[in-house]
C-alpha cells in the first residue's frame, strides 16, 4: 500500500470514531458534564461539602489511582467523592437552646462541630479590662456569636456568667443565698447586709456595711472571721452566718431576731436600749451620722459633732478642736481624709 493511501485509510478511521462518539446515545435526560469528564465541580462546594470532599478522597485513596496513571477509576472515584459531598449537608446541624439573642438567658449552642455545646460566656479583654458577653447563635447552620455590652441593656447591667445582669443582686427575706460582692441581703425585718469584700484567707472572711432602708449605719465595713457555726449578731437585729465559700461567692444566712419593721437607726437604738444597755453604749453603735434623742447636733465647716444634751458647752469646744485638727493639721497628714464630711460622737466617760 502507497504511502498516501495509508493516511487516507488512517483519517478514514479517525473519522469514522469521532462520527460514532458524536451519536453515542446518553440515556441520563438530567446527567450533567461532570458525569462524563469526571471533573468534581469543586468550586461549587461549601467549605463543610469541600472537607467531606476531601475526607472521601482520602480515605478512597484517589490520588494514588491519580499517580498510578489508572484515569478511569481516578475519575470514578474523583466523582463519587464529589457526589457524597453534595449530600453532606444533611449532616450540618445547629441549636441554639435560647433561641436567639437572649442577653438575660444563658444558652448553649450544640452543632455537627461542637456536639457538648458552646455556652455563653463573659470574655474580658486583657487591654482594655472590658467585659462583653459573647451571645452564641446559630446562623446558615454554624454556630456564631454576637459580642455584647451589657451596659448598652441598662446603664447597671453588666456580664455575669454568661447573661446580662445587673451589677449587684438584692436577695429578699430571711434564708441561704449565695451571693457575690456587691450584692445585698435583706432581711425580713428591713435590715440590710451588703458584703463589699471577700478576703482570701484560711478562714472565710468578709468585710459588709450595715443598711437601714437607704441609710448606712456604721462608718467602716464590718469585719467577719468565724470559726464552724460562728453566729454575727448584728446591732441585735439580725444574725449572720457564713456557711461556706463557693468559688468567688459566699453562701450566707441571714435570720430576724427583732421582728421590726426596723426603719430607721433610731429603731435600732431604742432596740438596743430595751435589751438594757446604756444610752451611751447604743449611741455608740447606732446612728454615727444621725443624733439620737439624747443628743445635739453641732456643725462648723465640714464636721458634725453628737453629744449629749447636758454637755453641749463641751461639745463646742471638743468641735473647735476637730476642726483646726483637720483644716489646720491635715496638711501634714500622710494620708489624706476620703470623706467630704466628718462626722464625731462625743461620748462621757465614767470618769
Amino acid at each position: 500500500m502507497s504511502k498516501s493511501k495509508k493516511s487516507e485509510t488512517i483519517l478514514f478511521g479517525i473519522l469514522i470514531i469521532i462520527i460514532a462518539l458524536f451519536f453515542l446515545p446518553i440515556n441520563d435526560s438530567n446527567a450533567k458534564e461532570s458525569d462524563y469528564t469526571g471533573k468534581a465541580i469543586y468550586n461549587t462546594l461549601f467549605n463543610e461539602q469541600k472537607q467531606a470532599y476531601w475526607d472521601c478522597f482520602k480515605l478512597n485513596k484517589c490520588s494514588e489511582l491519580l499517580t498510578a496513571k489508572m484515569n478511569k477509576e481516578y475519575r470514578e472515584c474523583s466523582l463519587s467523592c464529589n457526589k457524597q459531598a453534595e449530600t453532606a449537608t444533611a449532616n450540618i446541624w445547629c441549636e441554639d437552646s435560647d433561641k436567639g439573642d437572649t442577653f438575660f438567658e444563658k444558652g448553649i449552642v450544640k452543632s455537627n462541630i461542637y456536639l457538648s455545646g458552646k455556652e455563653d460566656s463573659c470574655y474580658t479583654f486583657p487591654v482594655s479590662g472590658k467585659t462583653y458577653l459573647l451571645e452564641g447563635r446559630c446562623a446558615n447552620n454554624k454556630y456564631q456569636y454576637l459580642q455584647k455590652n451589657c451596659a448598652e441593656v441598662g446603664k447597671d447591667y453588666v456580664c455575669k456568667e454568661g447573661v446580662c445582669k445587673l451589677k449587684n443582686t438584692i436577695f429578699n427575706g430571711d434564708g441561704e443565698y449565695l451571693v457575690e460582692e456587691g450584692d445585698s441581703l435583706v432581711a425580713n425585718n428591713g435590715v440590710t447586709i451588703k458584703p463589699v469584700k471577700f478576703l482570701d484567707s484560711w478562714l472565710v472572711t468578709i468585710l459588709f456595711d450595715v443598711y437601714v432602708g437607704n441609710e448606712k449605719i456604721n462608718l467602716h465595713p464590718v469585719r467577719f472571721s468565724p470559726t464552724k457555726d460562728a453566729t454575727y449578731l448584728i446591732d441585735h437585729a439580725v444574725k449572720l452566718n457564713i456557711i461556706l465559700k463557693e468559688g468567688n461567692k459566699v453562701k450566707l444566712s441571714i435570720e430576724s431576731v427583732e421582728d421590726g419593721p426596723v426603719k430607721s437607726c433610731i429603731d435600732l437604738y431604742n432596740y438596743c436600749k430595751s435589751f438594757g444597755f446604756s444610752e451611751s453604749t447604743c449611741s455608740r453603735a447606732y446612728c454615727p451620722t444621725k443624733g439620737v434623742d439624747t443628743e445635739v447636733k453641732l456643725e462648723k465647716g465640714n464636721i458634725v459633732l453628737f453629744v449629749d444634751k447636758e454637755y453641749k458647752s463641751y461639745g463646742e469646744y471638743l468641735l473647735d478642736q476637730a476642726f483646726y485638727c483637720n483644716n489646720e493639721l491635715k496638711k501634714y497628714l500622710t494620708v489624706k481624709p476620703v470623706f467630704d464630711t466628718i462626722y464625731v460622737k462625743a461620748l462621757l466617760s465614767d470618769s
